[in-house]
């Protein structure tokens, strides 16, 4: 059997995510094999998840998202010219991946039962997605550009790998907190690397070691030397998975995407506020809108001071025993 995965979209936390079917699938039959289509910029991420075999690039993203097809429009009927490549390759079946998760999210409205990568898995035909875990392969050499980052770290301490900045503006955690928060984590004796996110700038705390411009590889081989993952952004509570790191996520609304109900291994803290009523979900009606929100800021995220998230992570580090 070939199988062949196509995403015409990102971002990376999506493309992470499809390694879950990949998952499913070669769990099911080892033999299968299993190729991924995707835009030329996520070629390289898409190329280090385990279980798939073949990754082929449809053309570069800014071509494939002005041609891209609406998503009412099946794979088979679309009539795209970046979408030609797949006729030469011989697969049983095409798995269009664009995107069953909105599809699902947008309807349920807040009471999602499955993580993106069993929607993943299941969009793809596998049959158990109990399983459906993204799993990420570092390289020798990625591991060595990693260890650079820990070079004078006492490393008999915990390291925690965190990130603030997201690719929606509205979940970034408030600068105002974040420098207050590194300087307490500091102060409590853990390594800490910042992944720093572009239009986030606030005084790096002394001792805090600031991973920046590097390709996502290099980023990704810098996590899997952390112990913990702290994060405002989805991208790298995806990629903690794929590396089977424990992870706290600040969310402005968890009940509208459930982490710690999807994995043990995810904590979450979640924002509160009198001033929105909107849950953080993409429910057509009622959830999160981008033209409101974006602007405005989320008031959720402001609720989650550096000493609710402080006092967060301690308690999610103590029960996986590292603390």
């Amino acid at each position: 059997m070939h199988i062949g995965l196509v995403r015409e979209a990102g971002g990376f936390g999506d493309i992470i995510s499809v390694g879950g079917a990949a998952t499913a699938l070669k769990l099911e039959d080892p033999e299968v094999k299993i190729t991924f289509f995707v835009p030329d910029e996520f070629v390289e991420v898409a190329s280090h998840l385990a279980h798939i075999d073949e990754v082929v690039g449809l053309g570069p993203l800014k071509i494939v998202s002005k041609q891209r097809r609406s998503r009412d429009v099946p794979l088979e009927a679309a009539n795209t010219e970046y979408l030609k490549v797949l006729e030469d390759y011989d697969c049983d079946k095409f798995v269009d991946l664009f995107c069953p998760a909105f599809l699902y999210e947008s309807t349920e409205r807040g009471t999602l039962r499955y993580t993106r990568s069993q929607l993943f898995a299941m969009a793809a035909g596998a049959q158990s997605i109990e399983k459906a875990f993204p799993e990420w392969v570092v390289s020798e050499a990625e591991e060595s550009s990693g260890l650079l980052y820990t070079l004078g770290m006492d490393l008999s301490k915990p390291t925690v790998a965190v990130a603030f900045r997201t690719t929606c503006s509205t979940r970034t955690y408030p600068k105002e907190h974040a420098e207050v928060l590194l300087n307490r984590l500091i102060g409590t004796g853990l390594n800490v690397i910042y992944f720093e996110g572009a239009g986030l700038h606030f005084l790096i705390p002394k001792g805090v070691v600031v991973c920046r411009h590097q390709p996502f590889p290099v980023f990704a081989a810098a996590v899997n030397l952390c112990d913990f993952v702290l994060t405002a952004d989805t991208c790298l509570l995806h990629l903690g998975q794929a590396l089977k790191k424990p992870t706290l996520v600040i969310y402005g609304n968890k009940d509208s995407y459930p982490f710690d109900k999807w994995c043990d291994n995810i904590y979450t803290v979640n924002g509160v506020s009198d001033k929105c009523g909107r849950p953080c979900n993409y429910a057509a009606v009622k959830g999160w809108d981008k033209m409101k929100c974006r602007p405005a800021g989320c008031p959720r995220m402001e609720s989650n001071t550096p000493d609710r998230v402080a006092d967060a992570l301690s308690v999610a580090m103590e029960k996986e025993g590292l603390l």
